[in-house]
């Protein structure tokens, strides 16, 4: 008969362990080691599939933030965009409607420059000077930069609503000069 181990005969755990271990037989612990790696296992592949949902819902819930997130942002852009259209549209006519009184039977030269400080006057003749600065990212605070009573500096977005609606009607008094050349 085998006799119990009691924990106080040995002076470390590892001691009381390495008694434990030879007095079991080697089926019982290939058995126990079998038993454990079996729960380890199971654990493991638990741990996996827990790891699996939890990602799932990551994924679910990332797609319902970014989606309310776009949901969101895209009337507000488009009513930014709307926005600054109609104050745009406004603005043109607004100054439209004061160059068309200014230009009456007139000449104007129309000079296109990178910026507006390397504007210079080069047409003869001309009763009023307009450069149309074409440098996107000058910065205007509006689309027309009065400089004295015959000098304007406008920029290229409103050049375009200018033509239209006056230029084309005044080609006879309108000179265009691009980089000191009549065009």
């Amino acid at each position: 008969m085998k006799t119990k181990t009691t924990p106080l005969k040995y002076n470390s755990y590892l001691s009381y362990l390495y008694a434990n271990a030879r007095k079991i037989s080697l089926g019982h612990k290939l058995k126990a080691i079998y038993s454990f790696l079996k729960k380890y296992i199971l654990v493991g592949r638990i741990f996996q599939y827990i790891r699996f949902f939890f990602i799932w819902i990551q994924t679910g819930a990332y797609f319902l933030i970014f989606s309310t997130a776009l949901l969101i942002l895209i009337p507000i852009i488009a009513i930014s965009v709307l926005g600054f259209y109609l104050y745009t549209i406004s603005i043109h006519n607004k100054y439209n409607k004061l160059f068309s009184k200014i230009i009456k039977s007139k000449k104007v030269c129309i000079c296109f420059k990178e910026n507006e400080y390397t504007a210079t006057e080069n047409c003869s003749n001309a009763d009023i000077f307009i450069f149309v600065i074409t440098n996107p990212f000058t910065q205007f605070t509006d689309c027309v930069k009065k400089i004295n009573s015959t000098t304007f500096y406008i920029s290229l977005s409103y050049f375009y609503s200018m033509k239209k609606h006056i230029l084309d009607k005044n080609k006879t008094n309108v000179v265009y000069n691009q980089n000191g050349v009549d065009v």
